[in-house]
């Protein structure tokens, strides 16, 4: 990858899998990422070692605490569960100015 951006996302297995990630690796050629941005995710896991200059923020690693984090994750209902560590927790940068949802997001920036 080159110069992306992967932002506000949310990557986990869908249930009953247990193994997702967010990945950078090398190139093609085998020249390794630059100029990515890694920001406002929610994954089970990040691999993004390859891309030593990525601006990495505001990644929140779900592990496997998916019922501290989602409604019903189960069922596949993604919403952030009430109360969970990612809430607030965003910043506003690269992000888009809804949510999935269509719901106009904070002017909150850090």
């Amino acid at each position: 990858m080159k110069d992306s951006k992967i932002v506000n996302n949310t990557v986990v297995p869908r249930y009953p899998a247990t193994d997702s990630e967010i990945r950078l690796t090398n190139q093609k050629d085998g020249t390794p990422p630059t100029g990515d941005v890694v920001r406002n995710n929610l994954a089970h896991a990040f691999n993004t070692a390859a891309a030593a200059g990525a601006q990495h923020s505001n990644n929140i690693v779900v592990g496997t605490s998916y019922s501290t984090y989602f409604t019903d994750y189960v069922s596949g209902d993604l919403h952030l569960k009430a109360g969970c560590p990612a809430i607030g927790a965003a910043t506003t940068r690269d992000a888009p100015t809804a949510d999935a949802d269509d719901t106009p997001r904070s002017s909150r920036t850090t």
